[in-house]
């Protein structure tokens, strides 16, 4: 009731626990915070009432003073604020009292400094510093976890990587999924944010190393940082990585199905081929034609199985690894820039060219000028669409 904001239904019953047991410090902590409400629904009160009527028309404004009748109201307000305020820090003070030292009294002190942000500077480090040591002692604690992660929220970018931890574990407590440190990954690999990104991947592989994503960014973040191809082969190893994982998620999902008639949706091997696409680029470049020309053919064959009214419809970006724009890698975009959503048609384009490119380095030509001239058809036959569903100019 009270994290649903039924304080009135809730009051009742916490004074009813309290009436048997007035020493609970649970009890205590809750009681205080729906004292803490109170006060702030009376301060407002309080406040509207002091504060004198204004209204305009088109020629002036006007403004009315309060009645004594008013005043003398609001002050009565805020008079029972100030008891509520006192009630709130004597019940919070209790509980911290009675659980020195344990997992619940650090997380009732940091209820205490996180209710003083707004007079003391440094309240919400005081917080977080009590609700770590709370976490030390009570790593299991889902709530614990979301209020430091709340916490960390509040205190700005320069905690965002502890943040999304704190916040990703409280759900792993529950269900094993590495998605929000994935996300903060990919958006500080658009910023660059290199360390960052390196802590925030490590903590999703170990969250989840079945993952493809991790390994797939890994292996980008690593071409980010080395610009003189230095580390290129530990790029195409993490990639490769991502690709093995992901062909073993499709066929566990049963999706790489031997029945040639089960069709795919868009979303079902997008990853795919954004991982093959950026994985070809890279063994490419060590000169490994024919493992690129491999993956390629594999996930051309699965864009045949998806139905091709559906192409047009735009594949979710933030599955995809960052992909290269015009030839620049993904993690030096613009950060301010939108990423780049891509839909099924130019998946397939960027696959027929990466066949092309990789048999005409094993020597195969002929196969080679087939693959390219796919690509060219599909890049024509998508700007045809495009121009077909331009809206005519208007006649003057």
């Amino acid at each position: 009731m009270i994290a649903m904001g039924d304080d009135d239904l809730a009051q009742p019953v916490i004074d009813r626990a309290l009436s048997i047991n007035a020493n609970e410090p649970e009890l205590l902590r809750m009681f205080s915070q729906l004292m803490t409400r109170q006060g702030w629904r009376n301060s407002d009160a309080g406040d509207q009432l002091a504060t004198p009527l204004m209204w305009e028309d088109d020629q002036y404004v006007y403004m009315q003073q309060r009645s004594p009748e008013d005043l003398a109201q609001a002050r009565a307000f805020n008079a029972a604020a100030g008891q509520d305020a006192d009630k709130a820090a004597t019940a919070l003070q209790s509980s911290v009292n009675q659980t020195q030292g344990t997992a619940a009294g650090f997380y009732y002190q940091a209820v205490q400094f996180h209710r003083e942000r707004q007079n003391d500077r440094n309240a919400e480090s005081s917080a977080a510093a009590a609700m770590e040591q709370a976490i030390k002692l009570a790593p299991e604690n889902v709530g614990y976890r979301d209020f430091l992660a709340e916490l960390y929220s509040h205190m700005g970018w320069r905690k965002e990587t502890d943040f999304f931890t704190q916040w990703s574990i409280a759900d792993n407590l529950g269900e094993t999924s590495a998605a929000k440190m994935l996300r903060l990954a990919y958006k500080q690999l658009r910023r660059t944010e290199y360390g960052p990104a390196r802590q925030s991947l490590a903590e999703a592989m170990r969250i989840d190393p079945a993952d493809p994503r991790g390994p797939a960014y890994m292996g980008l973040l690593i071409a980010g940082e080395n610009h003189d191809r230095s580390q290129i082969d530990q790029t195409a190893n993490w990639l490769m990585a991502a690709c093995a994982l992901e062909d073993a998620h499709l066929r566990l999902w049963g999706l790489r199905h031997v029945t040639p008639n089960i069709m795919y949706t868009p979303d079902q091997v997008g990853l795919e081929f954004g991982l093959v696409t950026s994985t070809g680029e890279e063994l490419l470049k060590l000169n490994r034609p024919q493992e690129a020309a491999l993956l390629a053919r594999q996930a051309l064959a699965d864009t045949n199985r998806v139905d091709k009214t559906r192409w047009p419809y735009r594949v979710p970006t933030a599955m995809l690894p960052v992909v290269s724009v015009q030839g620049t890698p993904a993690p030096h975009m613009d950060p301010v820039k939108a990423a780049p959503i891509y839909n099924t048609t130019v998946w397939v384009i960027n696959l027929h060219e990466l066949a092309g490119n990789a048999l005409e380095a094993t020597g195969q030509t002929d196969q080679a000028s087939q693959e390219f001239a796919a690509a060219k058809d599909l890049q024509q036959s998508m700007q045809n669409a495009q121009r077909n569903t331009r809206p005519a100019p208007l006649r003057r």
